[in-house]
C-alpha cells in the first residue's frame, strides 16, 4: 500500500479529453508567451543599433488553444508561421497541418476559399461595387 509520502505515478496515454472543463485553462498555461513571441519576430534593429517593433497592422488574437494572426502582408504572415512553429517547438507542441492554413480575406489563396472560420463566425471580405451608397434601390423610399 502506498503512503503520502510514497505516492504512486501513473503514466496516462489518453491526456485531456478535448472540451473537457480543463482543457482551456492548460491551453493557457502552455501558450503563455506565444503573444510576445508573436511580437517579437517582427523587432527589426535600426542601422543605428535601435531597436523598433514593426508590427504595424498585425493583428494577434487566441481564445484557449485556437488564435488568428493576420496581417496585409504575406512575408509577414509566413515570417510570423515559422516564429510560431520554432515557439511551440521549444515546447514540445506543434501547429497542426490540417488546421493551419493561410488564407486571404477576400480571395481564394492556394485552394483555400476566402475567409476565416474563427470561433463560430465565418471571417471574410465581401467585394462592393465602384459606386456605393448608404441607399440600394428598391429597398429605400425616397
Amino acid at each position: 500500500m502506498k503512503t503520502r509520502d510514497d505516492p504512486e505515478i501513473v503514466s496516462r496515454d489518453a491526456g485531456t479529453p478535448q472540451g473537457g472543463v480543463i482543457s482551456p485553462l492548460l491551453a493557457n498555461i502552455a501558450l503563455d508567451g506565444l503573444e510576445n513571441a508573436v511580437y517579437s519576430c517582427l523587432v527589426q534593429k535600426s542601422d543605428r543599433g535601435k531597436t523598433r517593433k514593426n508590427n504595424g497592422e498585425l493583428t494577434y488574437v487566441r481564445y484557449a488553444d485556437d488564435f488568428i494572426v493576420a496581417h496585409k502582408d504575406l512575408e509577414v504572415i509566413q515570417r510570423v508561421q515559422k516564429h510560431i512553429e520554432r515557439y511551440l517547438g521549444s515546447k514540445g507542441l506543434e501547429l497542426s497541418k490540417a488546421k493551419t492554413k493561410i488564407v486571404h480575406s477576400l480571395d481564394s489563396y492556394e485552394s483555400n476559399k476566402p475567409g476565416i472560420g474563427f470561433l463560430g463566425f465565418h471571417i471574410r471580405q465581401v467585394p462592393s461595387g465602384r459606386h456605393n451608397s448608404a441607399r440600394v434601390r428598391g429597398n429605400v423610399k425616397d
